[in-house]
């Protein structure tokens, strides 16, 4: 035998007054949202609530679409321009790049260009175990002490 769960005269009347509520539903204000990307700057948000003019028979999507033709003008007033600057077709030119040699370490030619003792003895560490460079290293010390002591 199947239960059958009865309901009081009370919780009828709330039943019925919420259903009611919801078919009798007023709506006076409306709200429009718009979202715009510059795709330069940051994306903007603009929005408006509307009331409806309810006295003159202003319905909810007149209402929303007085709300979107204001924010549309709003926007294109106080924004700023872009230039639309399409890409071009086809692929994209070729730049051409020229490499540089990359530098580590002391060259011969850093070695004989020292005018100063105290510089070319900076590279003393440097220049060991490279047979090369020591010779431009050893040769250029004594160019330089020769002259300091001539001078003196």
């Amino acid at each position: 035998m199947p239960i059958v769960k009865h309901t009081s005269p009370l919780n009828a009347y709330w039943l019925l007054l919420f259903i009611s509520k919801i078919i009798s539903m007023n709506i006076d204000r409306t709200k429009y949202t718009a979202h715009y990307e510059n795709g330069i700057v940051v994306a903007q948000w603009i929005s408006i609530d509307m009331a409806l003019d309810g006295a003159n028979g202003e319905s909810a999507l007149d209402a929303l679409d007085r709300s979107k033709a204001l924010v549309e003008q709003w926007y294109k007033a106080n924004s700023p321009v872009f230039p639309d600057t399409p890409i071009p077709p086809g692929p994209p030119s070729v730049i051409q790049v020229h490499q540089q040699e990359i530098r580590i370490g002391v060259l011969v030619e850093d070695i004989m260009s020292c005018k100063e003792l105290v510089v070319l003895d900076s590279y003393r560490l440097m220049v060991k175990g490279n047979d090369e460079l020591l010779a431009a290293y050893e040769k250029r010390r004594k160019e330089i002490v020769g002259s300091e002591i001539s001078g003196i």
